[in-house]
């Protein structure tokens, strides 16, 4: 079983955290301070390290550093209470954190999101990844497809959109991307049918659920059918470029 890391200063988050992943099967190390962390980092090798920014005697972003550095290999999710377009979050990012987990996630929904985190990551690391990154989307809205498309583009991705869900598998078939973005709510076929369908495809294939929905069940449905990540509308377009990168470019 997958060994896991937690590294936070409030004991009582830790010990919920832990106990949830060592009833899930996982094997379970944890530290209540970032030097600690960085000292079990080392001796465990973890396959995945879940980490609250917010420590007691260092910066949460300095020891990601640390452990970037160490190994950058091992994928590192930060826990936070930040939004993804604070100041904190963005210097996260761009120092190399992994995923972004709230912590007043369902405990149900943060089970599910370290499952898929695993699995992502195990296959990112024997999958062949293309020279230039791709991206489709798959929306009914012509004109959102076009304002992604745009945005992403300008930062060096090819992007293929697709506004008739029953020509999306067509498509993938057609077309080797690394990322797919679905709407959950579209006519013809619905997201959350085309993710079935993708993943029966390639169950490897990264698929980032989009929609208007922000209910907890909705979200919940999509992670146990095999999303990997979920955007709520309205999203920013620095929060679309982080999703691609922490779900294609890991």
């Amino acid at each position: 079983m997958a060994k896991i890391l937690c590294i936070d200063s409030n004991p009582d988050f830790l010990e919920k955290i832990e106990n949830l992943l060592k009833h899930e099967g996982y094997h379970v190390e944890t530290a209540l301070i970032g030097a600690s962390g960085f000292n079990k980092f080392r001796s465990f090798s973890p396959d995945l390290v879940l980490l609250n920014l917010n420590l007691s005697d260092m910066k949460g972003v300095d020891l990601l550093d640390k452990l970037h550095a160490e190994n950058a290999k091992v994928p590192v999710a930060v826990f936070t209470g930040y939004g993804c377009e604070d100041e904190v979050v963005v210097e996260a990012h761009s120092r190399g954190a992994a995923e972004f987990i709230l912590k007043t996630v369902p405990t149900s929904t943060l089970s599910l999101r370290i499952k898929t985190m695993l699995r992502k990551y195990q296959a990112i690391r024997t999958k062949e990844k293309l020279a230039t990154p791709s991206v489709m989307v798959i929306d009914d809205n012509v004109d959102l497809c076009n304002l992604i498309r745009f945005s992403l583009e300008k930062s060096g991705y090819n992007v293929y959109v697709i506004s008739d869900s029953t020509k999306a598998m067509e498509a993938l078939r057609n077309q080797k991307v690394n990322l797919v973005f679905l709407d959950i709510v579209m006519p013809g076929v619905s997201g959350l049918d085309l993710l079935d369908q993708i993943k029966r495809f390639d169950n490897d294939m990264p698929v980032v659920m989009v929609s208007s929905v922000s209910a907890d069940e909705v979200i919940e449905t999509a992670l146990k059918k095999g999303a990997d990540d979920y955007i709520t509308k309205p999203f920013s377009f620095e929060q679309l470029k982080v999703m691609v990168i922490k779900n294609a470019l890991v």
